[in-house]
């Protein structure tokens, strides 16, 4: 009984743990970039926004893959795909917020490595798996 309440409960702790990690991730290197590495450059050049937009959404994309799929008490390679399609469905919306809404297009290349962080971690869990 005891073992059956566990496995229920990590079932549902998958995406709100997966949301925790995402967010924590991206504050954490954003934090980094903001008292190490931005000392060093010019913080409010296209070249410095771009390059933190892109790894902060690739390492925070890969961490919600990750997490997720780790957590996952069962179908482990199905949760993965699950996510990474949860990671589309949010990039798509996004997308579309910043094309035609907020016209804030230095965001775009932040989301699209989003979305390859989460593919690339999908692929690693699969190949971690066999």
């Amino acid at each position: 009984m005891k073992d059956l309440f566990i496995k229920v409960l990590r079932w549902f702790a998958i995406l709100p743990s997966s949301i925790l990690v995402f967010i924590l991730v991206y504050g954490l290197v954003k934090l980094i970039y903001e008292f190490g590495i931005s000392r060093f450059i010019d913080s409010d050049s296209r070249t410095a926004i771009f390059l933190i937009e892109a790894v902060s959404n690739f390492l925070s994309g890969s961490a919600f893959v990750l997490t997720g799929s780790n957590i996952a008490p069962n179908y482990n390679k199905i949760v993965a795909i699950v996510l990474v399609g949860i990671i589309l469905i949010v990039a798509g919306y996004s997308l579309f917020i910043v094309t035609f809404l907020s016209k804030d297009y230095l965001t775009i290349p932040g989301i699209i490595f989003g979305i390859i962080g989460s593919i690339t971690a999908a692929v690693y869990f699969f190949k971690q798996e066999d």
